[in-house]
């Protein structure tokens, strides 16, 4: 989308990007990597911005993000709260964020990251007020699945990613810029949605039980995915 924005920009430098963004699940890791650089007003800044973004998906990409338990998926399924132990993922959130002084904010724009409390069943937004050990676990909490992952234990309580309730937190970032004097005629939403553009017409009449659920929860997928972008 960056570099989308760059190619269809008629001049080196204009007045900016974004001016607020927000991420849920794996979505947070792009909106915490935008909010680390200035609002992009040329070119040459949305290019580095971009190149962050994909040297970091590279990264993530070849890298292990989970590991077995000792005695296998058994111990998963039956004796733990995730099928998978998420150790690596965790460390490569800390070794690619955490270094510097965590006390500090280093966010340099709006910035929002949605994870969901299992205690009491709220969507709770992170944004950068919060000092960077604190977006950190955040971080964590955004890509713990339930049932795949542990809940991320935190503030005396326990988390799991946000698209356990919203799928895309879209109403934060309409509020950031709101809050900077922004009408909301002014407020541009670019939004990415982890599912198909469209929803493909099939002939279920010969489907059975285990093909009529499978489309069932593609149809459900397919509006929860848009329901926080509907309700804005």
């Amino acid at each position: 989308m960056l570099e989308e924005f760059a190619k269809q920009s008629t001049n080196e430098t204009f007045s900016g990007t974004w001016n607020a963004v927000s991420g849920v699940t794996e979505g947070a890791f792009n909106a915490y990597l935008i909010s680390l650089h200035e609002n992009e007003n040329s070119t040459a800044a949305i290019k580095s911005t971009a190149n962050s973004l994909t040297d970091f998906w590279v990264k993530l990409g070849s890298a292990p993000v989970y590991q077995q338990h000792t005695f296998g998926l058994l111990e998963g399924i039956v004796f733990r709260d995730g099928i998978y132990r998420a150790d690596p993922l965790m460390k490569l959130i800390d070794a690619e964020f955490g270094s510097g002084d965590l006390h500090q904010k280093n966010s340099k724009r709006a910035l929002n990251i949605g994870i969901a409390n299992l205690m009491n069943g709220t969507f709770v937004s992170f944004n950068d007020n919060f000092k960077t050990r604190d977006l950190l676990k955040a971080l964590k909490a955004s890509v713990v699945y339930p049932g795949i992952f542990a809940p991320y234990e935190a503030w005396n309580t326990t988390w799991l990613t946000g698209s356990s309730i919203w799928k895309i937190d879209v109403a934060a970032p309409i509020l950031r810029c709101k809050n900077m004097g922004y009408s909301e005629e002014d407020i541009i939403i670019d939004a990415v949605i982890d599912d198909a553009t469209e929803l493909a017409k099939v002939n279920v009449s010969n489907y059975n039980a285990f093909e009529m659920g499978l489309r069932s929860y593609e149809v459900m997928n397919y509006y929860s995915a848009r329901q926080a972008l509907l309700n804005a």
